[in-house]
């Protein structure tokens, strides 16, 4: 289960009760935008009032986490697919699959501690524009890890993660 979900995406997802098809929810096509996973150093759980963050600026504003240092690492935030929304009132789940996968992940020194997932409307020139939807602790939860070269794994469905 999320650690948090934004209070953005809660808005959003609020939208999604009327509707059935996932595309024509509150914020328009999905299909012209895309969903991403983005590994995240620190614990963003312990920011205060990190829920309220409409941007992803806004919530990696804390000098307490940041983004998986790409020099060197082989990180980039990865794209996540086949998303949908099923509605079953008062439930409102999100799943998104394919995995999102990282080979030979590195920089032993990075920490990775959780997992912020992303939305990026069509035309978003970046951050500033783009909106956490939810974040995973895997810190919290003992699953955080030391990026050492190997590959790395992440599956989340109906709210659940693994990682391998």
């Amino acid at each position: 289960m999320a650690d948090f979900v934004f209070d953005k995406f809660k808005e959003f997802l609020g939208g999604a009760v009327a509707v059935t098809n996932f595309e024509t929810i509150l914020w328009g096509g999905l299909s012209s935008s895309t969903v991403q996973a983005a590994l995240v150093v620190g614990d963003m759980a312990l920011v205060a009032n990190i829920v309220q963050a409409t941007t992803v600026i806004a919530a990696l504003a804390s000098a307490s986490v940041s983004e998986y240092p790409t020099t060197g690492t082989n990180y980039v935030r990865k794209a996540v697919t086949g998303k949908s929304v099923a509605v079953a009132t008062p439930v409102i789940t999100f799943n998104g699959n394919p995995t999102s996968a990282w080979s030979s992940l590195g920089a032993a020194s990075a920490n990775c501690d959780g997992m912020l997932v992303l939305w990026k409307p069509s035309g978003s020139s970046g951050d500033g524009q783009d909106i956490p939807l939810f974040y995973f602790d895997f810190k919290a939860a003992s699953l955080a890890f030391n990026g050492n070269g190997g590959n790395v794994t992440i599956t989340f469905s109906n709210g659940m993660v693994t990682l391998t």
